[in-house]
C-alpha cells in the first residue's frame, strides 16, 4: 500500500508545537531541507524537532491514540513498520549532522498540561541529551523525577 505524497501543509500540532517553542522565546525555521524534514529546527540550538501523530507513526502500546486497525491487519504492521524504520533512520542522520532531535507525539500536545509540556521542551532544547521523545505519559514521568529529586531548572 503506496502512501500518495501531497503538498507540505502544516498540521494543527505542528502549528501548536511552534506556538509552545516560540512561546519560550526561541527562532525557529519550519521544514528545514535536512533529512526527514523536520517539522520545526531551533538553528541557534542544532535541534530538529519532529511532530509525530501517534496514529500514523505508531506511538508505544501505552498511548490512547495508537492502535492497529482491525481490518488489513497485516498490511498496517507492515506500513507502521515502515514509517517506524524510516522514522529511526531520519533521527539517525539528523544526529549524524549535528542536530539534537527531539520527537514529540502527538498525545502530549494535545493532552500534557502546558506547563508541563513547556518546562520538557525547554529543558531538552537548553540540554546536550542527543534525542528524546515526549509522549503524554513520558512528559508527567519526567516532570514527577525532576521534582522528586529536587533537580527542577
Amino acid at each position: 500500500m503506496k502512501v500518495k505524497t501531497g503538498p507540505t501543509y502544516e498540521s494543527n500540532l505542528e502549528n501548536y508545537a511552534q506556538q509552545h517553542i516560540r512561546s519560550l522565546g526561541y527562532d525557529i525555521e519550519c521544514h528545514a531541507k535536512l533529512p526527514g524534514t523536520p517539522d520545526i529546527t531551533i538553528p541557534s540550538r542544532q535541534v530538529a524537532v519532529m511532530v509525530h501523530g501517534c496514529f500514523y507513526h505508531h506511538h508505544s502500546a501505552g498511548c490512547a491514540d495508537s492502535h492497529v486497525p482491525v481490518t488489513r491487519r497485516s498490511i498496517w504492521t507492515q506500513k507502521f513498520a515502515k514509517i517506524k524504520a524510516r522514522d529511526q533512520r531520519d533521527v539517525e542522520q539528523l544526529i549524524a549532522l549535528g542536530y539534537r532531535v527531539i520527537v514529540i507525539w502527538g498525545c502530549a500536545l494535545r493532552r500534557a498540561p502546558v506547563e508541563r509540556l513547556l518546562w520538557a521542551l525547554k529543558t531538552f532544547i537548553e540540554g546536550d541529551v542527543p534525542q528524546q521523545e515526549l509522549g503524554n505519559l513520558d512528559i508527567g514521568l519526567l516532570y514527577a523525577a525532576a521534582h522528586s529529586s529536587g533537580s527542577v531548572r
